[in-house]
């Protein structure tokens, strides 16, 4: 599992010439991974905080140890996906591009491709939401800490969607194409709603 790398690994990995994961999608849950990490601390360094931040400080970070724990398995979902688009594309050898099994194939492989990066920009979304709330208890010390996992956990979630963006395109069907376009659209634009609504 690519999850069981350690930094030196994955990263000659990703630099690799071979067409071997890890690639985008998974340095994108990686680096969502990273950023929403930095949020943990930072709110796990300003625990003491008042009696009536207590129970609201209990409850984002629960919500950011379950997004942490879902971008670790996103890491190995990405390539999951991406190896089973490689092998839909690899029937086309034996199969004509109008044969029902070939196309079946590769519309669920591009589906799922389209899916991982979509839910790994949703869990980010959710937590820069807790990160509007964050930012106004945290202790001095770890401001710029926080900000740093800000930055980063947006610059997972506009990898994440442009992934997406650009997976869609290799659709057929263009009502879902749409319908997929659109939702990117909605998201990328409370993303950056989000975000700048955040004192960085």
């Amino acid at each position: 599992m690519l999850v069981d790398l350690n930094i030196t690994e994955f990263a000659e990995r990703v630099a690799s010439d071979k067409p071997t994961m890890p690639a985008g999608g998974c340095v994108t849950a990686l680096t969502g991974l990273m950023g929403i990490s930095l949020m943990e601390m930072s709110l796990k360094v300003s625990s003491l905080k008042p009696a009536d931040q207590a129970l609201e400080l209990t409850d984002l970070q629960k919500t950011l140890q379950q997004i942490h724990q879902r971008m670790v398995s996103y890491i190995d979902k990405d390539a999951e996906a991406f190896n089973k688009v490689i092998a839909a594309l690899k029937l086309q050898k034996n199969f004509n591009e109008n044969d029902q099994a070939y196309d079946t194939d590769k519309k669920s492989a591009m589906l799922d491709a389209i899916e991982v990066p979509l839910t790994i920009s949703k869990d980010c979304l959710l937590a820069l939401e807790c990160s509007r709330q964050i930012i106004k208890m945290i202790k001095p010390s770890v401001e710029g800490d926080l900000k740093v996992g800000i930055l980063t956990t947006k610059a997972s979630a506009d990898g994440a969607l442009l992934t997406a963006k650009i997976n869609v395109s290799m659709l057929n069907n263009k009502d879902k194409v749409n319908e997929l376009l659109t939702q990117v659209g909605v998201m990328q634009r409370k993303l950056d709603k989000i975000v700048s609504g955040i004192v960085l």
